[in-house]
């Protein structure tokens, strides 16, 4: 136990290291609460929190190919609550992320075609030279400015909570890859089918 605790921590603090360069003096120390999205009915019988990183190939099959199906059988139906956290694994995840969550001020559903487009592009956008160049063109489509991607990029308060994200689901959830479920509370690690994600909220929901 204490040698997964400790090789943890190692990964925290490389990730810290990783994504440094993108806040100033004093902007990771500050107080937020961190950005999460919420779609489906309030009291849908069942919640499931999916922490993620929008360069996770294996979180973009999930969005790719399980999560329409889940939208439309679970969401979409009042049955299942999904709510979207940020788990960035590099700095491109992370900066990426603070661009979702500008989109989400225009709202949920805003929200979440611009993070669905982002999985369905990730193969060009994430291995490019410049990585961001890419999510800012992308950004465009959905009604972002090259200015108003730019001011997004430099809100430290945003990008801080996105950071209080990460740890948050490393502190409350032991949350250590993406994607990763907290289904009723119960945290289901790696990506799941639909027929997976069916087994473990019909229980749930009858």
């Amino acid at each position: 136990m204490t040698q997964i605790k400790v090789a943890h921590r190692a990964v925290s603090v490389l990730f810290l290291a990783l994504i440094a360069p993108f806040f100033v003096a004093g902007a990771v120390a500050q107080q937020v609460t961190p950005p999460e999205v919420i779609i489906g009915a309030d009291d849908a019988p069942v919640t499931v929190i999916e922490y993620m990183s929008l360069t996770c190939p294996h979180c973009a099959n999930f969005h790719n190919d399980v999560l329409p199906d889940v939208m439309e059988t679970y969401v979409d139906t009042g049955k299942v609550r999904m709510i979207f956290r940020d788990f960035p694994l590099d700095g491109a995840g992370f900066r990426a992320a603070v661009v979702t969550h500008c989109m989400a001020e225009a709202g949920a559903k805003r929200y979440y075609g611009f993070v669905q487009i982002l999985f369905q592009q990730q193969h060009r956008w994430a291995t490019a030279r410049d990585p961001m160049a890419e999510v800012a063109k992308l950004a465009r489509i959905g009604g972002m400015n090259q200015q108003s991607f730019d001011t997004c990029l430099a809100n430290e308060a945003l990008s801080s909570g996105v950071l209080m994200s990460r740890q948050q689901g490393e502190g409350e959830f032991n949350i250590q890859s993406t994607p990763s479920f907290v289904i009723n509370g119960r945290v289901v690690a790696g990506g799941m089918s639909f027929e997976e994600f069916s087994r473990a909220v019909d229980p749930l929901i009858n």
